[in-house]
């Protein structure tokens, strides 16, 4: 089980999938809770690289946290998931049948009957042949000599092509062998390189960039020793954060090379275990073939000759008649796989019906949700220093947030002065925290981390005026809840043993002290 599973679970949110029918993890659900120095101030959600964000999978992360599916929603939801997974199941076993019977799986039970029928007359038909042929005569009716020289020629022909196709099988498995080989090697290649990467990181969190005092080269003494943000050795400029964002890829690009090497490797043991099978019934009839023409060239009579070759047939045809009662068992099946799968369909479409009545039903609560949100995020602005004109008449302005963009508009606008992107950013996440807090219904639990007060030129005044509402606001909150803000520019009031957590810690004075 994955963590996020787990805590899914732990908070008795089952599992939850977007639009897009991704599951929705912890990761995702804590760009919503988190405020990081790194994403834009404008944005409401802490940044993804653009393939892993969406806009269905920013509004199912918002309306889970809100409780905007309702819980009607959510636990048709988790049966629309069970019904589906249902249906990729008997998917699958129809496509393994129908690889089985071949064309044989277009057939219905009343026609694989009607075959019987067949090979049982013919089956009595053969037995009253041989009795005839078993009557103590030398005559042997020359249309069955005939038909006894061709069926030499016929045996002969499909043993040579038995042999050929044989070839081809095990040229086959060779080449599959050797791609699986190469394969696997690549998968332990990765699997060092994934382990590489990890420890290097782990090596660089630990102890930092590697300074060099001389040239590995040429053992010169190198200059500018310690200028932070600059290799020592290149002069390149760096940043920490960009080291992050390429072990990251890196660690991404391996772990996509992994999983389409897997894929590769179980296509490729499934064709092998398909023409191993093959190859296997084909090895049996190249037996069958030889046996059986031994038996017509070996007989010392045409009459023992004809007598065997009318066995042969009737044990074949006992053999077909065996198939076609295991064929009829597989096509019963198919036809309740079949029959299975249309209720699943049906299922499935009464579900997202369903969802769709559901979502317009909801719009009611979606009203007042976004209504409390954006009244408390509203009325935080108009607390704020004279920094910004529109902040002053906020509650007078018509905003709009909206999840699936990532952008929350007043007046039309969602960009302001950097110190005023960031203040609004945090204005209206504390504004969800609240409302979460008041909702018993909302699934937000309540936790709330702001670690970018500080960004945009934020002054130390207006910092700390808005610590002092954000005080003022939760003050008084009888449920429990969690806010964090992280700044160097705590207020007065507020930089005590109460509310602060830890001692101070002044300039140059880090938390990680390394000798």
């Amino acid at each position: 089980m994955s963590f996020s599973q787990l805590a899914f679970e732990l908070f008795g949110w089952g599992t939850h999938k977007t639009d897009g029918y991704d599951n929705l993890t912890m990761h995702q659900v804590l760009r919503l809770m988190y405020i990081d120095q790194e994403t834009p101030s404008n944005k409401l959600f802490r940044a993804e690289p653009a393939n892993a964000d969406s806009e269905s999978t920013r509004t199912a992360i918002a309306e889970f946290l809100l409780s905007l599916d309702d819980l009607e929603s959510h636990k048709t939801r988790q049966r629309l998931l069970s019904a589906s997974r249902a249906m990729e199941k008997a998917t699958s076993e129809l496509s393994a049948i129908h690889d089985v019977l071949g064309r044989d799986a277009v057939h219905s039970e009343d026609e694989l009957t009607n075959e019987m029928q067949q090979v049982i007359s013919e089956m009595g038909r053969l037995n009253d042949h041989r009795q005839i042929l078993v009557q103590p005569t030398d005559d042997v009716p020359q249309e069955d000599e005939r038909y006894l020289n061709d069926r030499v020629a016929q045996v002969s022909a499909e043993i040579d092509a038995l042999t050929i196709a044989l070839a081809d099988d095990e040229h086959s498995l060779s080449s599959i062998i050797g791609e699986l080989s190469d394969c696997k090697a690549f998968q332990i290649t990765l699997a060092q390189r994934k382990q590489a990467l990890l420890e290097s990181r782990e090596t660089y969190q630990a102890i930092g960039a590697v300074t060099f005092k001389h040239c590995p080269s040429c053992q010169s003494e190198i200059d500018a020793l310690g200028q932070e943000g600059i290799c020592s050795l290149c002069k390149s400029p760096y940043s920490p954060s960009d080291t992050s964002e390429s072990y990251l890829q890196v660690l991404t690009e391996l772990q996509f090379h992994e999983k389409q090497n897997l894929k590769v490797m179980a296509d490729l043991e499934a064709r092998q275990k398909v023409i191993a099978l093959g190859k296997q019934l084909r090895a049996h009839e190249l037996i069958s073939k030889k046996a059986l023409l031994r038996s017509i060239a070996g007989a010392s009579t045409k009459r023992e000759q004809l007598l065997a070759e009318t066995s042969r047939k009737m044990g074949f045809l006992e053999a077909q008649l065996e198939a076609l009662k295991e064929k009829i068992s597989i096509v019963q099946k198919l036809d309740r796989l079949r029959q299975e799968t249309q209720d699943l369909a049906s299922e499935i479409s009464r579900l997202n019906q369903r969802l769709l009545e559901l979502g317009a039903a909801s719009a009611d609560r979606r009203t007042v949700v976004m209504e409390s949100i954006s009244t408390t995020a509203l009325r935080l602005l108009e607390l704020d220093e004279d920094y910004e004109d529109t902040f002053k008449h906020a509650t007078k302005m018509e905003a709009e947030i909206d999840f699936a963009k990532d952008r929350w508009l007043i007046d039309g606008r969602s960009k302001f002065s950097a110190s005023s992107n960031v203040l609004k950013k945090n204005a209206l996440h504390a504004a969800i925290l609240v409302h979460a807090i008041k909702d018993k219904d909302c699934r937000h639990p309540r936790f709330l981390i702001l670690d970018d007060i500080e960004n945009g030129g934020m002054t130390p005044s207006r910092s700390q005026n808005f610590q002092r509402v954000l005080s003022g606001l939760f003050d008084g909150m009888e449920d429990e809840f969690q806010l964090i803000v992280s700044t160097a520019m705590v207020d007065p009031s507020l930089n005590n043993d109460q509310v602060g957590v830890g001692r101070y810690y002044n300039k140059g004075d880090y938390v990680i002290k390394l000798p």
